[in-house]
């Protein structure tokens, strides 16, 4: 269930930047676009730590006997959650400034119209 969420997410999230952006040069041109951009560069590196979190640590705990490499596993399985939270908090932080900019499509074809 997690990973569905994830994937809507994702695709809302997109779907959500194209309306708000309106093109590739306003993503790389604009304060919005570049905080944007920045946002999306955490998700995926929290993604990342969740995918080995998942596919590689998770599965270690399963072993029937308690031995060194669960305990490893568990070590690391804190420390990546731990900053999968922090990740998220920065993330949540970018959505909070950028709910206080002019979206980078209004930003930009302001910005192109006093040309």
């Amino acid at each position: 269930m997690g990973m569905v969420i994830v994937v809507v997410v994702f695709a809302t999230g997109v779907l959500n930047a194209w309306i708000l952006v309106g093109s590739l040069h306003a993503l790389i041109a604009t304060g919005y676009g570049q905080l944007l951009m920045l946002k999306m560069a955490l998700f995926a590196v929290m993604l990342s730590f969740a995918a080995v979190n998942r596919i590689w640590l998770t599965p270690r705990l399963a072993i029937p006997t308690w031995n060194e490499m669960q305990g490893d596993a568990l070590r690391r399985l804190t420390r990546n959650s731990t900053f999968e939270i922090a990740l998220a908090l920065m993330i949540f932080a970018i959505v909070g400034i950028l709910g206080t900019l002019h979206p980078a499509i209004h930003a930009f074809a302001s910005h192109t119209s006093m040309q």
